[in-house]
């Protein structure tokens, strides 16, 4: 999905808790100087783990959990969770591990169908982690039927062995037309960088190894709590 397609997508051608007192010191290495803010570890179980970074100057503004996964969202500092125009979301589910990651992002094409008044997607374009089967897509919502708002989000999906993970960074605005989508290449490509940081892993698996430095943090959490957020320091 790089040039042409993401040129696509602007012109509407194509077009979609806390880890307290664990010092991340050890694994700093893993995270580049784009992601200088909380640390999130999704743990799908038996030692494997989705790793990811945001960016400084983000907060956790919502969590919940279900029998059906789990689901965390950070929005900028200062912005309304409620009312939020930036956001970056990334969910768990321990279940849905026969599910293919084209298929989960051609379901929520038509998820978006049904609460859209037009959708608009870019193809479907693999992005496996650490060996693990992924896909990107972005899917762009010109009103949703609910909000009123216009909102583009740029999705990856990864299969584990153990569970299955989602990544997103999505945009919402006033509604457009499909001809003008609001979202610029930078800010595509920014958000791209920013969820394909992340990394699945399984410490006992060598062809699945988790980054340098983690193997000490990763020993110390506790297997009983699916979703973990280090704070930015």
């Amino acid at each position: 999905m790089k040039g042409a397609c993401w040129a696509g997508l602007l012109a509407g051608v194509a077009l979609l808790w806390s880890g307290a007192g664990i010092d991340l010191g050890a694994a700093a290495q893993a995270q580049d100087s784009n992601h200088t803010g909380d640390t999130v570890v999704l743990q799908g179980g038996e030692g494997e783990v989705y790793i990811a970074g945001l960016p400084g100057g983000w907060t956790l503004g919502f969590q919940e959990s279900n029998d059906i996964g789990h689901h965390l969202e950070w929005v900028p500092q200062g912005q309304p969770v409620r009312e939020w125009r930036d956001m970056i979301a990334y969910q768990l589910f321990p279940k849905l591990i026969d599910l293919e990651p084209d298929t989960f992002l051609t379901k929520m094409a038509d998820h978006y169908s049904d609460s859209c008044e037009q959708v608009l997607a870019t193809d479907i374009e693999g992005a496996a982690s650490n060996g693990y089967p992924g896909a990107l897509r972005v899917l762009a919502c010109t009103r949703n039927k609910v909000t009123g708002l216009g909102e583009v989000t740029l999705f990856r999906a990864v299969m584990g062995e153990k569970a299955f993970y989602v990544a997103q960074r999505a945009w919402r605005m006033d509604p457009f037309e499909a001809q003008a989508i609001p979202v610029t290449g930078e800010q595509l490509d920014n958000g791209r960088k920013l969820i394909e940081y992340g990394l699945a892993c399984r410490a006992s698996n060598p062809q699945r190894p988790c980054p340098p430095g983690w193997d000490p943090v990763l020993e110390t959490i506790d297997d009983a709590q699916p979703t973990i957020v280090y704070k930015a320091q």
